[in-house]
């Protein structure tokens, strides 16, 4: 049989190369659990001196408990409260030399300084653990303050990223302008939201701002954060990438909106210089039909006068169809650059047109029936009053419609 007493006192000597508990507890794996508290041994024990006998289980419950407290991971597994036990024994005033050698303890000092040493542990225990409550409540402080953090860059990045989206959205969209009041309209649109730009950079810092604070607050205090911001889906990689985007989109849509507007001022260049010569070409026309009108009625002079000013009118009028030409390249002009109306002149090239073939027509009717008379004349031998008898009731018909031939652009 183990003698646990002498085992007792083997695991109890400190200083120099002795064992310690560690020994004590490398025994006791080997040692019969039943037989540990022999009642024949405890029954000497208590009869020898029972204070001092209990002072020493006490130390090695308190052994016990230190080491269990412990633990090889450092994990609290049984706590045996020391005053209960160690305390009452170490003051008890019976730890005299001859209860020593009643129990064969000759060392007695020894005794002592690994009772104080269990209690300095037990102490130090007591710091630690003080001292991990303080660290874990000062942990969850900076756990809420990131938490907050989290929060408030949530609920500021989540319309900013709206803001910029609309931003990139519009920006890419597609105009159709038909006017320079219209681009301009734009143009302008574009410069009021440039001007929100530095505005828009500062929030988009300031969120930034928020979670590098987050960042900084775990980095500083060792605290690795799980996953992601757990509010929101946002990113500061998709906030910067979505701002680089806004930025480049920026230039190109001043490019487009320029070049949208040098076209409509070409386009109203255009307009205005088909207006220019429409506006002379269709009065011209106009007061050419008038004139051949009044030509055919007022009769004045012999049939052969008449046909002779007819034909310089007629003449006069062909001279004028480059007029006729340059409207019709200008015209061409307009339709390549799309242009559908035009609000300085009230002719068109149709009615251009329409005008010019009706005149050239008047005028070779005319001539036609004026030569048409002169041959009438001289084959019937009709007068030259009689002549002017007839072309008198006939014009006195056809000055009626006269006037509708052709009308102005209005």
């Amino acid at each position: 049989m183990v003698d646990y007493h002498t085992a007792g006192q083997q695991t109890y000597q400190y200083g120099g190369n002795g064992p310690g508990i560690g020994d004590y507890m490398a025994q006791e794996d080997d040692w019969d659990r039943d037989l540990l508290l022999d009642p024949a041994w405890e029954k000497q024990q208590r009869k020898a001196a029972p204070n001092c006998w209990a002072q020493e289980m006490g130390v090695v419950i308190a052994e016990r408990a230190l080491w269990l407290r412990a633990g090889e991971g450092g994990e609290l597994l049984i706590a045996i409260p020391r005053g209960d036990l160690v305390a009452s024994c170490l003051s008890t005033p019976l730890w005299a030399e001859e209860n020593y050698c009643e129990l064969d303890y000759y060392d007695s000092p020894s005794v002592n300084a690994r009772c104080q040493k269990i209690c300095d542990q037990w102490d130090s225990l007591g710091s630690l653990t003080h001292t991990r409550r303080e660290a874990l409540e000062k942990t969850e402080k900076q756990l809420e303050t990131i938490d907050q953090l989290h929060l408030e860059y949530a609920k500021r990045a989540a319309p900013f990223n709206n803001w910029m989206e609309s931003a990139m959205e519009d920006l890419q969209d597609m105009f159709i302008v038909h006017t320079i009041e219209e681009i301009e309209g734009l143009i302008a649109a574009h410069v009021q939201f440039k001007s929100t730009l530095p505005d828009a950079d500062k929030e988009r810092e300031a969120i930034l701002g928020i979670q590098s604070e987050a960042q900084r607050i775990a980095d500083y205090n060792s605290i690795k954060l799980s996953g992601n911001n757990p509010y929101t889906s946002v990113t500061p990689q998709i906030i910067n990438s979505k701002w680089e985007r806004v930025q480049q989109l920026v230039p190109k849509r001043d490019h487009a909106l320029q070049d949208e507007q040098s076209k409509q001022q070409s386009n109203e260049h255009l307009r205005r210089q088909f207006a220019s010569q429409a506006n002379i070409v269709g009065p011209w026309i106009q007061t050419k039909m008038e004139e051949i009108g009044r030509i055919s009625i007022e009769m004045n002079g012999t049939l052969e006068d008449q046909l002779n000013h007819l034909k310089q009118y007629e003449q006069s009028i062909v001279d004028y169809k480059p007029n006729i030409d340059l409207l019709e390249q200008q015209h061409q002009l307009i339709q390549e650059a799309l242009i559908f109306d035009n609000k300085h002149t009230n002719y068109t090239m149709e009615h251009i047109r329409v005008g010019w073939e009706q005149l050239l027509t008047t005028i070779a009717r005319t001539i036609n029936e004026v030569e048409n008379q002169i041959l009438t004349r001289d084959a019937k031998g009709i007068s030259q009053e009689q002549m002017q008898e007839f072309r008198a009731s006939f014009n006195h018909f056809d000055k009626v419609n006269l006037g509708h031939v052709w009308g102005s652009g209005g």
